[in-house]
């Protein structure tokens, strides 16, 4: 059976952070270059889908792992 997913789970967070830098790598270039907004500009449909859904993921991400956090910081406290 295939999986969704397209990392190995022992290193998903590793290979994020690439494929972050990748795309953070290619803004600041964009940036450099004829700017950042024909960059987005020059994105098709599916693909500005995609930010937006990246970014959506990003924050409910954010929200996780401050969940997460404060999850584990009550435990620790639980713990002393």
């Amino acid at each position: 059976m295939a999986s969704n997913y397209p990392n190995m789970s022992y290193c998903m967070f590793q290979n994020t952070v690439s494929a972050m830098d990748q795309i953070l790598n290619a803004i600041e270039e964009a940036k450099d270059g004829d700017g950042v907004v024909d960059f987005f500009d020059a994105m098709g449909r599916a693909e500005r889908r995609s930010l937006q859904h990246l970014y959506d993921q990003c924050q409910q991400f954010m929200a996780e792992v401050e969940n997460i956090s404060e999850q584990v910081e009550a435990r620790q406290m639980e713990d002393r």
